[in-house]
């Protein structure tokens, strides 16, 4: 990982992600480098934690509701319309909230 200055007074940064891509991204402040080559590390430590078993990996809110609403699918006609109507204002819920309850 390296945060590099270029001659046109920008940042450049060369990063390998945690998938074993390497990301070479230009930002014109050093502080956005800084922050995306944090971001990086931090997914990089994550999926180290997965993959030693300390941490489960994360579980999207939409698929959870989606595999709830799945698993729902043997009941009764008037069962399933009240789950999806539940679902669905919950998803509504989950748009207004923005990204951070669907990552």
């Amino acid at each position: 990982m390296a945060i590099r200055k270029l001659e046109d007074d920008r940042y450049q940064v060369d990063v390998v992600r945690p998938n074993g891509t390497r990301a070479r991204r230009i930002f014109d402040k050093r502080r956005d480098a800084v922050a995306f080559e944090a971001q990086i590390r931090k997914e990089k430590y994550e999926a180290k934690l997965v993959r030693t078993g300390l941490k489960k990996e994360r579980y999207l809110m939409e698929q959870a509701i989606t595999d709830f609403e799945t698993s729902k699918k043997s009941l009764r006609a008037s069962s399933i319309k009240r789950y999806r109507s539940i679902l669905h204002q919950l998803r509504i819920f989950c748009d207004a909230c923005g990204s951070h309850l669907r990552r």
